[in-house]
């Protein structure tokens, strides 16, 4: 059975059950709600590490006037990512208060509204993560909408579900199940770029018990910046919606997301924990489907090196069952290779090495650069006859795009010829060739190719 929101005019209709809410116990789920309109982000926490964070712009007086933000649904304030004068990269990070759900509450409902913007598709990015005893769980991936001509809010529905039984964890988490514990928090992850034309904006966070809403009536909402109408229909919404059910063995999440533009699905089967990676369309539906990461155990092993362990203490504990990115303590570092089957561009290794507190590979030394080289052309886990994505990129000049501020190379190890994109049309980033029967450590063995491209493995690295 489907729940819908019924959205008239540009109000949201919570009003008529502000007093029923019954999902938290120890605080009522009201104060949870937020359109920013107050002027604060309480009772959410801004929690971004470095280079950007949260902050509420208004309309009347906006912080990036060569970017500005389309008109909200209602008021004049929302939440937007902020990036300093610099448009510094990095992960915005805001969580919600934590909240209970009680015995008897199957389920709970959350609306917000978005708008991103990016001027590489896909690059700059929205993510929403349902939290509990410090692991997390995808409910909805946003980088379908992120297009540099994307100028209108979206409004994204999502119902998770809770079944009735051994476990009540909502987080997706392959580490243990903690049976009636139903404490927990959302985590918002937006990946903003650098670009002029990069934004990423939130608005009208509501919680609403799903037991309140009517199912009796079914409607497709339409949305823009300016109206919102509701006509009824027999299926999906005009908005992104979500419904995410746990259960013992495995857990499903399956996500219709419609909008002005062709209904997008993204399905899947199979147990994920933060990071994820991003789901690929198909090329004959506006079908999304993610490839799920195994989660088998791996075999503790050391290489011949003594100076390379294999880690199980020094890297991010969320990998030390990941059979397809094993990590290695190289000298003091912690570096992990990501080797599965599934090619990826480097906005979405980039992801994924800084949802685990990591970033892709910047080789700022010789003495680096041959520990790596060396260790891929010894270490038989490793396959040296495929490419790594590293932290390279160019923007006005070659950087490691790892930690803001960016730092220009002060060594490089380019392979004859290279770099040869073309940056002036596309963005163009760095990657690894260890074959050595193609390239070699004294000729070079870095190259460039545009970071769009699908068809590399990557290397993350945990800084100090």
């Amino acid at each position: 059975m489907r729940n819908h929101l019924i959205v008239i005019g540009s109000v949201i209709f919570t009003l008529v059950i502000l007093n029923e809410f019954r999902i938290v116990e120890a605080v009522d789920i009201n104060v949870n709600n937020n359109d920013f309109e107050s002027g604060t982000l309480n009772p959410w926490i801004e929690l971004s590490k470095s280079g950007v964070k949260w902050k509420i712009e208004n309309t009347t007086s906006p912080w990036e006037p060569d970017n500005l933000a389309p008109p909200p649904f209602s008021g004049t304030k929302y939440l937007r990512v902020d990036r300093g004068t610099s448009l510094a990269f990095g992960v915005a990070i805001l969580r919600s208060p934590v909240f209970q759900i009680p015995a008897g509450s199957d389920s709970f409902f959350f609306s917000f509204s978005f708008w991103i913007r990016s001027k590489w598709p896909q690059f700059t990015n929205l993510e929403l993560y349902l939290a509990k005893n410090g692991n997390e769980g995808l409910l909805v991936n946003l980088n379908e909408y992120s297009d540099v001509n994307n100028q209108i809010w979206r409004q994204s529905n999502l119902t998770v579900a809770i079944t009735d039984g051994v476990s009540s964890d909502l987080t997706l988490s392959r580490h243990f199940h903690h049976p009636f514990s139903r404490v927990h928090q959302l985590v918002f992850y937006a990946y903003c770029g650098t670009s002029l034309e990069d934004a990423v904006a939130i608005d009208d966070l509501y919680f609403i018990p799903s037991d309140t809403i009517s199912s009796t009536t079914e409607s497709v909402t339409t949305i823009t910046s300016s109206t919102i109408t509701s006509t009824p229909s027999s299926s999906g919404t005009d908005s992104t919606s979500s419904t995410a059910v746990p259960s013992t063995s495995s857990t499903t999440i399956n996500t219709t997301q419609t909008t002005a533009r062709p209904t997008l699905t993204s399905t899947s089967t199979t147990e994920r924990t933060r990071p994820t990676l991003t789901p690929t369309p198909t090329t004959e539906e506006p079908v999304v489907t993610t490839d799920a990461i195994i989660t088998e155990e791996t075999t503790t092993t050391t290489t011949e090196e003594p100076t390379t362990t294999l880690a199980e203490e020094k890297c991010p504990d969320f990998l030390q069952e990941e059979p397809e990115v094993p990590c290695w303590v190289i000298e003091t570092k912690c570096y992990c290779f990501y080797i599965g089957s599934k090619q990826q561009n480097w906005t979405v290794a980039d992801e994924f090495c800084r949802g685990g507190n990591m970033t892709l590979l910047a080789i700022e030394t010789e003495e680096e650069d041959v520990l790596i080289y060396d260790h891929v052309n010894s270490t038989s886990e490793i396959p040296n006859d495929v490419l790594y994505w590293t932290a390279g990129s160019y923007s006005d000049r070659w950087e490691w795009a790892s930690n803001a501020p960016f730092e220009p190379f002060s060594y490089d190890n380019w392979a004859e010829g290279e770099p040869n994109g073309n940056q002036t049309l596309d963005k163009y980033c760095i990657y690894a060739s260890f074959n050595p029967f193609s390239t070699n450590f004294t000729t070079g063995y870095w190259y460039d190719d545009k970071c769009s491209v699908d068809g590399f493995k990557f290397i993350c690295e945990l800084n100090d």
